[in-house]
Order: structure tokens, then C-alpha cells, then sequence
């Protein structure tokens, strides 16, 4: 995972609560996978895509797990 995307999710949320709360998660799991203490899961990574508007998105925050398509710009 790019640690910068998950802080511009937090910055684009407002708050590590506030997306927390946009992806039925505690705050204390946004700043574990922030310290890099726990992945962000595949389920998190569309919850996180979802809050932001596609601002940041799943391949931004899972790579491994969701390639870039080839439509997609880079």
C-alpha cells in the first residue's frame, strides 16, 4: 500500500474518525493500517474508494489486489 493514499483519504475525509466512521471501521483500525500495523483489506480498500469518491482508489491502496486496468489513466 502507498501510505500517502490512505492519507489523502484521511485529509480528504477530514479525520481518521470521520473515515473511519464513512467505512464502518473503529478509528483506532484507520491509524493501525496507517502505522502499518494492519492491512487494509480488500473490503476496506472499495469502503475507502467508496468515501472519497474514487479519489483514491482500491489499486491506490491494494495494488496487489486490484491492478490497474488498462482504461485506466495513470
Amino acid at each position: 500500500m502507498n501510505l500517502s493514499s490512505l492519507d489523502k483519504a484521511i485529509s480528504i475525509c477530514g479525520s481518521q474518525a470521520s473515515l473511519a466512521a464513512s467505512c464502518d471501521l473503529s478509528q483506532a483500525s484507520i491509524s493501525n493500517m496507517r502505522r502499518g500495523l494492519q492491512k487494509v483489506s480488500a473490503e476496506c480498500a472499495i469502503a475507502i474508494e467508496r468515501a472519497t469518491r474514487g479519489q483514491v482508489t482500491r489499486h491506490d491502496l491494494r495494488p496487489d489486489l486490484y491492478p490497474r486496468e488498462h482504461n485506466q489513466k495513470t
